[in-house]
């Protein structure tokens, strides 16, 4: 299990947000994560994007939990479009 330092974690307005060196990223829980995970893969701002793609959408909107990438390859793993189409030639 990872070591978490107190010092990379502060709360702002209540929410819990991971200090990076250049960035600001808000801490998901549990409970959101599967429809971020959708709504960045198939959703309205989605198009079936790679887990590179995907992981970065995610990042881009400032959003982070201590799974992020675990979570990210399972989703598109059981995602039943992509594992439909395959990759394009």
């Amino acid at each position: 299990m990872l070591a978490l330092k107190e010092s990379h974690y502060q709360l702002i307005n209540g929410l819990m947000h991971k200090m990076g060196v250049n960035s600001i990223m808000r801490c998901i829980f549990k409970h959101k994560k599967k429809n971020i995970l959708h709504e960045e893969h198939a959703g309205m701002s989605g198009g079936h994007y790679n887990k590179e793609q995907t992981l970065r959408k995610v990042l881009q909107v400032g959003l982070w939990w201590n799974t992020l990438y675990k979570d990210e390859t399972y989703f598109i793993k059981k995602c039943d479009e992509c594992q439909r189409m395959g990759k394009l030639i």
